[in-house]
This record gives structure tokens, C-alpha cells and sequence, in this order.
């Protein structure tokens, strides 16, 4: 028969308190785990009475022990918080280890364990502080030794440290950390931890990363790099740009994109240089970037834009100048305004730029935009109501902008 749930709530409140007071933890634990998991929600006659039964003497016989899933769920956390505990007390002992050992057995050893608690850690956002901190020990016994070995055994010594490190970026580490990434963004947690965990071992694990973005098959991975090389920043610059001029065009067009969301003006080179490629969608993305950006060089090179003959890359262009703001700016786009003719296409780019002065709230725009508001199509010269409305509305803007400041 099931027992009462009196004593269910006994090895809930036993495995509670073994817990608390790290009483022989691994073995308790283990041996909660095994015992819930074994059996369920069924009695021990029910599951032919096989489960195993706790080998710690204060904890009760649960061979017929009948949990309930939420009681069992319970359990468990508690028993793998406290095997957590256990990794984290494991891994700063052995580190402690590694600082002290001197021969090479031993920090071979060492080392092996510390390799498979970190690769544990990194699975869980909580345990990346601690896998920082294991790497961080590889560092600093790596600089205990200087920079070669005096002799053949702490040549050995520094292979073995030298290894270790790099396997903090290996390709096994980086999955699991991207992966973990992508958790992090679909529940709205800080994945701050990863980038001090990448910013740690620094270069190498920097090229890692952009490699992921050429060579990741699987989006969510790709989209985890990007996000990460974005928060990394400048250090990541020059590796993103470095002999990308005959890379694949989308390849080109998602470094714009990554250069543009790092906001550094390490970036308005390289986007410089893109608003030149063959392709409209890399322009466009080039744009959007130096955009974003925002800097006055970033505006410079926007103003370039302006005599391109893509009509949709001077829209955007355009755009990003109004938004922009600055006095420049908007004298390059009264200088352009007054310089297009009345053809369809120059008449839908005269209709952006009127967007884009009244954006500015700049006195310096009224002059032209008032020259727009007379505008005549090219056919039977007619007033092109359309484009003079949209001035109209503009200067009307741009005065009660300057009204409000006045006040």
C-alpha cells in the first residue's frame, strides 16, 4: 500500500536538512536521486520492488515510498543543488591543487579533472562564474613558469597549461557556450558571463567566434554569434574586416550589419568601403550601419552617398542624414533639393528629402523647402501639389520646433 503522506513528507524534509548541513552531500544526493527517480510515483512492489534504498542510516526506508510528481520534482532540485555544491567545493580545491603542484603527473591530472568539471559548468548560466575562474587558474599558472620551460619537465608543465587554455576555446566549448547563449536571449537573461568568459582568454577565442558566423550551419548558433562578437566589440573589428573583399556577398552584407550595431567608428572604413560593392543589399546594409553609427565621420561618408546613382540607397541615405541632424548634413541635403529636376524618380527622392529637413527642425532647411512648396511637375507645368504640401507641412514643423525652443 502507499505509505501516508506523513512519511512522503519525511524524506522530503530529511533530504532538506542533509542538504543545509553538507552531511556527507555527494553520497545523499546521489542516493536521493537515485531513490526518486527509481521510484516515481509507483510503490516498491508496484515498480517489483528494485528501488534502491538511501545508504545513509537517519534516512528512512523509501522502498515503498509513493511521491507525488510535484513532491519528486522537489527532491531533486535539491538533491542536484546540492551535487552543484559539490562541483563548485571540487573545482576551487583542485585549482588550489594546480597552484601547488610542480610535478607533472600531478598537474596532468589535475588538470583532467578541472577540464571535466568546466565542460559541466558551462551547461548551467549559474556555473559560468566558476568556469571563468578555472580558466583564469590555467592563466595564472601558465605565468608562474615565465616564458619557456628551464628544463624538461616544466616544458611539459606549460604544454599541458598551454592545452588546457585552449580548450577553453575549443569548438566543443564554443557550441555549448552559443547554445547557452541562445537560452539566455529566448528568456531574457544577461549573457554577461560569456562575454567575460570569451574577454578572458581574448584573440583566439575572438577568431573562434567570427569563424562561427562564416561557417555555423545552424541559424539560432550564427545569430548567438553575432549577438556576442556585437557586446565583444573594437578587439572583434579588425578580424570581421581582415581579407573579407571576396567573401560571399551576404557574408559582407551581415559584417555591415554586426559593424553597424557595434556603433564604433573603428567600423566607418570598412563600411566606407562597402558603400562601393556591386551589390545593392551590401550598400544598403553599409548605410544603415554608418546610420547607426552616427558619429560626424560616420555623417561624412553618408554625404557620399548622395551623388550614387542607386536612387534606394540615396533614399536611405537620406534618411539616416535627417535623423542625424547635424548642420552638414542638412546643407547637403538643400544642396541636393535644389539641384534635382522633376523627373519621377528625382520627385520621389525630393518628397524623402523633405522628410528628412523636417526631421532636422533646422531654420537652415526653410529657405529651400519654401522653394519646394512652388514646385511644378514637368508636364503642362503644374504646380506638383503632392510635393508642395509636403513642404508646407514641413516648414510648418520646423516653425513650431523653433517656437517651442524659443519659449
Amino acid at each position: 500500500m502507499p505509505v501516508s503522506a506523513e512519511r512522503r513528507n519525511s524524506i522530503i524534509e530529511l533530504a532538506s536538512k542533509h542538504v543545509v548541513e553538507q552531511d556527507d552531500e555527494t553520497e545523499i544526493a546521489e542516493t536521493v536521486l537515485r531513490t526518486v527517480r527509481s521510484t516515481g510515483t509507483k510503490t516498491g512492489s508496484e515498480t517489483g520492488g528494485d528501488a534502491e534504498s538511501p545508504d545513509a542510516e537517519d534516512l528512512p526506508d523509501v522502498e515503498e515510498l509513493v511521491l507525488t510528481d510535484e513532491q519528486r520534482a522537489e527532491v531533486e532540485q535539491m538533491a542536484q543543488t546540492a551535487l552543484d555544491n559539490v562541483e563548485r567545493h571540487n573545482a576551487r580545491t583542485m585549482l588550489s591543487l594546480l597552484n601547488d603542484a610542480h610535478e607533472p603527473d600531478a598537474v596532468e591530472s589535475i588538470l583532467a579533472g578541472l577540464e571535466t568539471l568546466r565542460l559541466n559548468l558551462l551547461r548551467m548560466p549559474e556555473g559560468l562564474g566558476l568556469s571563468i575562474e578555472i580558466v583564469e587558474g590555467y592563466i595564472g599558472k601558465r605565468k608562474t613558469y615565465g616564458g619557456t620551460g628551464e628544463s624538461e619537465q616544466v616544458s611539459r608543465i606549460i604544454e599541458m597549461i598551454e592545452k588546457a587554455v585552449k580548450a577553453a576555446y575549443s569548438p566543443e566549448s564554443l557550441i555549448i557556450l552559443l547554445d547557452l547563449t541562445v537560452r539566455c536571449d529566448k528568456h531574457g537573461q544577461d549573457y554577461k558571463a560569456i562575454v567575460d568568459y570569451f574577454n578572458l582568454v581574448g584573440e583566439p577565442v575572438y577568431r573562434a567566434l567570427v569563424d562561427e558566423l562564416r561557417n555555423e550551419s545552424v541559424r539560432a548558433r550564427r545569430m548567438a554569434a553575432r549577438t556576442l562578437v556585437v557586446s565583444i566589440g573594437d578587439p572583434c573589428i579588425e578580424l570581421l574586416t581582415g581579407n573579407i573583399a571576396n567573401e560571399r556577398w551576404y557574408v559582407i552584407r551581415n559584417v555591415a550589419l554586426i559593424l553597424g550595431d557595434m556603433r564604433s567608428d573603428k567600423g566607418i572604413v570598412y563600411l566606407s568601403q562597402a558603400l562601393k560593392h556591386a551589390d545593392r543589399r551590401v550598400r544598403h546594409e553599409a548605410v544603415n550601419g554608418l546610420g547607426k553609427i552616427g558619429s560626424p565621420q560616420a555623417a561624412r561618408s553618408l554625404m557620399t552617398v548622395l551623388s550614387n546613382d542607386d536612387l534606394d540607397t540615396v533614399h536611405a541615405a537620406v534618411r539616416w542624414l535627417g535623423l542625424l541632424a547635424s548642420a552638414d548634413a542638412v546643407k547637403e541635403l538643400v544642396r541636393l533639393m535644389d539641384t534635382l529636376g522633376n523627373s519621377a524618380g528625382q520627385r520621389q527622392l525630393k518628397l524623402s528629402i523633405v522628410d528628412a529637413l523636417m526631421q532636422t527642425g533646422s531654420p537652415l532647411a526653410v529657405a529651400s523647402l519654401e522653394r519646394t512648396q512652388r514646385a511644378r511637375k514637368w508636364f503642362f507645368f503644374r504646380k506638383d501639389s503632392v510635393l508642395a504640401e509636403a513642404a508646407a507641412r514641413a516648414v510648418e514643423t520646423i516653425r513650431e520646433r523653433i517656437e517651442k525652443d524659443s519659449e
